[in-house]
C-alpha cells in the first residue's frame, strides 16, 4: 500500500496521523504543509519517504522512523521548524541500507542532537542545513558517503577515519588522533572536550595522544576552558596551567558562581610548586 503524491498536501487542520501497518511508501508531498500534525510514527515496513513529503509541517515536534527505511527524499522534512525529537528505530533493518537525499532535514530549526542509525549508508548535502541549534550529530560506522556539505552541526561523533574527516570538530571513538590528517587535529581536540562536557561513552579512550597535543598547543585552547568547566578540570588534571593562567579562571568563575571549578583551581594552586597560594578566595 502506498500514500500517493499530495494525497493531503495542504490539510492544515489534519491533527492526527494512523498509519496502516501494510503500507510501503509515503510518496512525493503527500503530507507537505500538514500544519496541524504534532507526532508522526511512521510503521515498519515504511521504505521510502518521498521528496517534500512532510515538508512545512511546522506544528510537528516528534518523529519516530522505522528501521525498513532505505530512502528519505529530499526536503522530506524540511522546514519543520518545531521539530525537536527524531527517533530512528532499528528494528527490521535486517541489513537494508538508509540514504537520506539532499537538505531531508533542513531548517528543522529546533533539533540540537541526532544519532543517525545503523545500516545508513550516504547523506547528501545540506541534510542538516539551517538546524542552527544541532550541535551534535552521531554517524555508525557504516556511513561510507557524506556530502561534504551536510555536515553543519559542528560536532560530530564519529567511528570512522572517514566520517571525521568531513566534520568540522569530529569526536573520535575508536581511532586516536594520530590517525587523522594534521590539519584536523585541532577540531578533534575540540570535539574531545565536548565529548567530555557530555559524558560521551569511550571519549577517553585515545587520552593519551589528546594530553600530548595539548601539551603542545596550550595556549590555542585555553579560550575552551573558559567555556566548559570539564575542559578546565582536564587542564587542572593534566598539570597544565601556570600561575596567571590559575588566576585568571579563578575570577572568571568566580564571577559565574562555579563553586566545582572554583574548589579544583584552589586545590590545584595549593598543590603546585612555585604558587604563593596567597589570595585565595573563600568558597
Amino acid at each position: 500500500a502506498k500514500i500517493g503524491k499530495r494525497a493531503f498536501s495542504g490539510c492544515r487542520s489534519l491533527s492526527e496521523l494512523r498509519l496502516s501497518r501494510q503500507l510501503t511508501a509515503i510518496e512525493e508531498e503527500a503530507f507537505r504543509e500538514c500544519e496541524g500534525l504534532t507526532c508522526l510514527r511512521v510503521p515498519e515496513g515504511v521504505r521510502t519517504i518521498g521528496a517534500g513529503a512532510f515538508f512545512r509541517c511546522t506544528g510537528l515536534t516528534d518523529v519516530s522512523l522505522p528501521g525498513s527505511l532505505t530512502e528519505i527524499g529530499k526536503k522530506a522534512f524540511g522546514a519543520c521548524g518545531h521539530l525537536t525529537s527524531l527517533e530512528f528505530r532499528d528494528g527490521g533493518r535486517r541489513g537494508r541500507s538508509l540514504s537520506i537525499r539532499h537538505s531531508a532535514f533542513s531548517y528543522c530549526r529546533s533539533l540540537a542532537r541526532v544519532c543517525l542509525p545503523d545500516g545508513l549508508k550516504s547523506l547528501g548535502p545540506g541534510v542538516f542545513s539551517g538546524c542552527g541549534r544541532l550541535s551534535c550529530l552521531w554517524l555508525p560506522e557504516s556511513a561510507r558517503s557524506i556530502s561534504d556539505e551536510c555536515l553543519d552541526p559542528p560536532y560530530v561523533v564519529c567511528r570512522t577515519v572517514y566520517a571525521a574527516s568531513h566534520a568540522r570538530y569530529p569526536v573520535c571513538l575508536g581511532f586516536g588522533l594520530e590517525d587523522l590528517e594534521e590539519e584536523k587535529r585541532p577540531g578533534a581536540v575540540r570535539g574531545f572536550f565536548y565529548g567530555l562536557a557530555h559524558g560521551i561513552p569511550g571519549i577517553e579512550d585515545h587520552r593519551e595522544g589528546y594530553v600530548s597535543f595539548v601539551r603542545a598547543h596550550v595556549q590555542s585552547f585555553l579560550p575552551d576552558a573558559g567555556k566548559e568547566r570539564a575542559v578546565l578540570l582536564f587542564l587542572i588534571r593534566e598539570e597544565l596551567l601556570d600561575e596567571e593562567e590559575t588566576s585568571v579562571f579563578l575570577d572568571l568563575y568566580n564571577s559565574r558562581g562555579d563553586l566545582e571549578a572554583m574548589a579544583a583551581l584552589l586545590q590545584y594552586r595549593r598543590e603546585r610548586s612555585g604558587f604563593s597560594g596567597e589570595g585565595d578566595l573563600s568558597l
